[in-house]
């Protein structure tokens, strides 16, 4: 397995893929899900988009695997393989989380509809209670007013 992953070609294929994949997520993002860091997005999303987007998502995953395999075999021990390559370290670390955080904004999103829901009923009851209030409101107010004017104490 080591000699298949140590040949020079594999290790350009998978680098290749990695960066087409990469590419591709990266572009996907820019013209379908820049909503997600406060930019309007360029196009709709088409339907199914967030499943190919976490598919790809996982695909670059799956393929730095290998990848950094690769590297560490190469490399003299995991401190040199850490200083080489601590940014593909990161990337693949990352990228789990990243996933989380879009499981998450999914939470979100249905915990702000619930907030929604709760403001909309408030909204409601006070619509409700102003039908109430105001009459009785202004109702309080005349007869203050009324008492004013004839120096009526009670």
């Amino acid at each position: 397995m080591t000699k298949i992953l140590l040949k020079k070609k594999t290790e350009k294929v998978i680098e290749y893929t990695i960066l087409i994949l990469s590419m591709t997520y990266f572009v996907g993002f820019i013209l379908f899900d820049t909503h997600t860091i406060g930019l309007p997005d360029m196009y709709p999303k088409p339907p199914n988009f967030d499943i190919y987007f976490d598919i790809l998502l996982w695909t670059i995953f799956i393929a730095m695997i290998p990848d950094l395999l690769i590297k560490y075999i190469k490399s003299e021990n995991w401190r040199a393989f850490l200083k080489k390559n601590w940014i593909d370290v990161m990337f693949f670390i990352l990228i789990p989380l990243f996933a989380f955080l879009r499981v998450l904004k999914i939470f979100q999103i249905a915990h702000q509809l619930k907030f929604i829901k709760i403001i909309k009923s408030l909204l409601k009851v006070i619509y409700e209670g102003n039908k109430v209030l105001v009459p009785v409101i202004l109702s309080y107010r005349l007869i203050r007013n009324a008492r004013k004017r004839h120096n009526v104490k009670i």
